[in-house]
């Protein structure tokens, strides 16, 4: 079996003419709340509930928000951008600028690559520099600096390693919110 056979197709979301027709979009708190009855909601219910998503043991426990539309799971903050701003161009996501999943204010939504929002990641738990791409040189007695797989340099300090990382990052356009707790 050839490897495009094996990949995974994407499911289609539901069109901005749908989700206008049973969704009303609330921008105060982000939520969505149903337009008519379903299954068990009354008119303006909320119409979302939370999943949680593990990733990895490195990585913070992520709280997406679903809903679910004619009988099929759709990430909430996905049918909020097509709900206002139409289809998600192939090779993009949405990425939430302040790194919280729940927080789905159409002001914390963005388009991204898969590169922008790595740019947009928060530290890792296993970092012990404190710092986001500062780890402990070989010998221990050193801090090396690295920023998109790249050595920048070792330094005596894990502070000094920081800020020449931190300075390459603002050069390569990453987000303000990079490595944030």
């Amino acid at each position: 079996m050839s490897q495009t056979a094996l990949a995974v197709k994407a499911k289609p979301y539901p069109t901005q003419d749908r989700i206008s027709e049973c969704l009303w979009y609330d921008p105060e708190t982000g939520n969505l709340h149903w337009l008519e009855p379903i299954r068990g909601y009354d008119v303006f219910d909320v119409a979302t509930t939370k999943a949680k998503v593990l990733k990895g043991q490195y990585h913070r426990p992520r709280t997406n928000i679903l809903i679910r539309i004619d009988g099929t799971t759709y990430i909430a903050s996905r049918v909020i951008w097509i709900m206002h701003n139409g289809e998600i161009p192939t090779g993009l996501t949405i990425d939430h600028i302040d790194g919280d999943p729940t927080n789905n204010r159409l002001n914390n939504l963005r388009l991204a690559t898969a590169k922008e929002q790595a740019r947009n990641a928060a530290r890792p738990l296993n970092n012990t520099s404190g710092y986001m791409g500062v780890r402990r040189n070989h010998d221990s007695r050193y801090w090396d600096a690295w920023v998109d797989g790249k050595k920048l340099g070792t330094f005596s300090s894990a502070r000094e390693a920081n800020e020449r990382a931190q300075s390459a990052r603002v050069l390569l356009g990453y987000h303000k919110n990079h490595g944030r707790d």
